[in-house]
């Protein structure tokens, strides 16, 4: 979400109950932005699929974002970084049929309940998500990813730089199934 400079440099932590994260964040003086349901759409088609690249519609708090993502031909490998651009769009039926004109297909829908907060200047998001359990993502410079994840009482070495497409296949595929989006159905 937060982009310095056009770069997102992120880590994820699988956890448990969320709530002694949000508790731990209220203690340490942590600033609750907001919470909410977040739905995002993610397009293949010209050529995304060979560079890689992630073409997203994101509806959140109110808001209507198209993202493009690719990786920077250089970067450390123990961070999830990539280069983000944004755009805010007004209405995404219309969002929708410009990508789909310009030959984008849907490729899969995600959703997950997010609360954003942030801690000494970086931002820290709990991510509910249907089927594959909860996360934490640290979004900052290295440094600050670093210190916010140990102030949290996490270790490095146990930070994920996959995505939650990643994360989804891999669940699916231990549980046998095929390939569906990951909404909340209740």
């Amino acid at each position: 979400m937060t982009a310095k400079d056009g770069l997102e440099i992120e880590v994820k932590f699988r956890i448990g109950d969320t709530k002694p994260y949000e508790e731990k964040l209220e203690k340490l003086g942590a600033k609750f932005i907001e919470s909410g349901l977040e739905r995002n759409i993610k397009y293949k088609g010209n050529g995304l699929e060979k560079t890689k690249d992630l073409l997203r519609l994101r509806t959140y708090g109110g808001k209507i974002v198209l993202t493009h993502k690719r990786k920077p031909k250089n970067h450390n490998p123990d961070f999830k970084v990539q280069e983000e651009t944004d755009v805010i769009v007004d209405i995404s039926e219309n969002a929708k049929k410009i990508l789909e004109r310009l030959g984008y297909e849907k490729s899969w829908i995600y959703e997950k309940r997010r609360q954003i907060w942030i801690l000494d200047g970086v931002e820290v998001l709990i991510d509910e998500l249907p089927l594959i359990g909860n996360f934490i993502e640290i979004e900052g410079s290295e440094e600050e990813i670093k210190s916010t994840a140990k102030k949290l009482g996490f270790y490095m070495k146990d930070a994920s730089t996959k995505n939650y497409g990643e994360e989804y296949k891999i669940w699916r595929k231990s549980m046998g199934l095929p390939k569906e989006d990951l909404i909340f159905r209740e």
